[in-house]
């Protein structure tokens, strides 16, 4: 069932605070040290809380690519939005990344159904206007590729309406 994300107001890590997932928009660019680069926006305050991600990150884009990764133990799903760190976002890139999106946590949710709650299961996933900040897009370019391609029957997804950096006060619109 694919349709509309649901809409809620206020700072993304107030919603991480509270044990929700956060999807932190990302490039595909790696240092020569092996770190990913992680300098602009909720990626550098993801580096800030979680020192070990860039040096995590880079590995995995080394491995895997610049597709979407899923990193538990943080509750934290990376999302490509540009190809290197100082280039644009693309929607093209945002539309696979959607997709890859769906399928990480439709299986991440299948292993949590056979190996019967060894651990939760993921129903909800805030998202911040993906693309829209560093990345340059229009977000009424990026709103209906989002509404499109995110799956509604695989999770709730919820775009946040950034209003600052207060935790406290956070809620619904």
């Amino acid at each position: 069932m694919r349709g509309n994300i649901q809409r809620v107001s206020g700072n993304i890590w107030y919603f991480h605070t509270r044990g929700e997932w956060i999807v932190v928009p990302t490039n595909g660019t790696v240092k020569k040290d092996g770190r990913a680069v992680m300098g602009r926006g909720i990626a550098k305050e993801a580096k800030r809380r979680f020192p070990a991600l860039p040096t995590t990150l880079g590995d995995r884009l080394s491995l895997c690519g610049n597709i979407p990764l899923l990193f538990e133990q943080y509750r934290l799903i990376t999302f490509p939005v540009k190809e290197v760190w100082w280039g644009k976002a693309k929607i093209s890139l945002l539309d696979i990344s959607c997709r890859l999106l769906n399928t990480l946590i439709d299986n991440y949710n299948y292993r949590f159904n056979i190996t019967i709650m060894a651990k939760p299961r993921i129903q909800r996933v805030y998202l911040p206007k993906v693309g829209c900040g560093n990345g340059k897009l229009d977000w009424d370019r990026v709103k209906p590729v989002l509404d499109t391609r995110l799956d509604k029957s695989v999770c709730d997804y919820m775009w946040v309406e950034y209003k600052g950096l207060r935790l406290a006060g956070s809620q619904e619109v």
